[in-house]
């Protein structure tokens, strides 16, 4: 595995006490995820993202956890639905799209596809480029948007992305 990403998240966010997966699944590689834990954690997604519940909301952080120990398939797939459940056009959906899409981007870099992973990096930019500044002083959802924004940006601008 490649060395981690660098996290877009917050240190100050609640621990949970779920594990993680034993293997992380990469697409191609005879990997198999585990979809009892992925399942189980997905049945937790509440019927609203809410930015002010941020903390409260399980999948959310696990995706989170998930993500930065380099479990790229298996962020996306806790994400997703906690995405599905935001309101349309909402600070939290686009976040959740541009959070969605780095995982996919560091997925696609791990599987040696750097057409996709640079194009997905342009999403999440574009993504996060929809969340409003204005929501604070760099966290929104335990989220530095200006730090990872500034991130992102460079690696656009010098194609190294991840």
């Amino acid at each position: 595995m490649r060395e981690r990403l660098p996290s877009p998240f917050v240190a100050d966010r609640p621990a949970l006490d779920h594990a993680l997966p034993e293997v992380r699944h990469v697409p191609g590689t005879g990997s198999t995820p585990e979809l009892a834990l992925i399942e189980e954690i997905k049945a937790l997604v509440p019927t609203r993202t809410d930015a002010t519940a941020w903390r409260e909301n399980v999948p959310y952080l696990y995706g989170m956890t998930l993500f930065e120990a380099g479990f790229y398939w298996e962020a996306h797939e806790v994400w997703e639905p906690v995405w599905m459940n935001c309101a349309p056009n909402s600070p939290e959906r686009f976040l959740l799209q541009a959070l969605i899409q780095y995982a996919n981007a560091a997925l696609k870099r791990d599987m040696g596809r750097a057409r996709a992973k640079r194009r997905l990096i342009e999403d999440c930019s574009k993504h996060l480029g929809r969340v409003p500044r204005t929501l604070g002083p760099g966290a929104f959802m335990g989220v530095d948007i200006v730090r990872w924004g500034a991130l992102l940006n460079g690696q656009v601008a010098t194609d190294d992305a991840l």
